[in-house]
């Protein structure tokens, strides 16, 4: 294979691990962070880290948001 499978590993002073949820930065400035649960890591050929996970969304990006929902609340998507 072209890739390292990883349970952890250290980027900009935090340790990220399987199972945990990270704050990613959008392109856009000022857009809110993308939320992500990560399920994968692995280490490319190249060196380069990457990872795969499940989504959180906010309540203003799910189509049919269910009501009396807070503004604050996230949901887990399942793809």
């Amino acid at each position: 294979k072209n890739k390292t499978m990883y349970d952890a590993f250290h980027k900009h002073g935090q340790i990220f691990r399987k199972g945990d949820c990270a704050y990613l930065k959008p392109p856009e400035d000022g857009a809110e962070p993308y939320v992500i649960r990560i399920e994968s890591m692995w280490e490319e050929k190249n060196g380069d880290m990457q990872f795969k996970g499940l989504w959180f969304y906010r309540p203003n990006e799910v189509k049919r948001p269910p009501p009396l929902v807070a503004e604050e609340e996230l949901f887990l998507s399942d793809w």
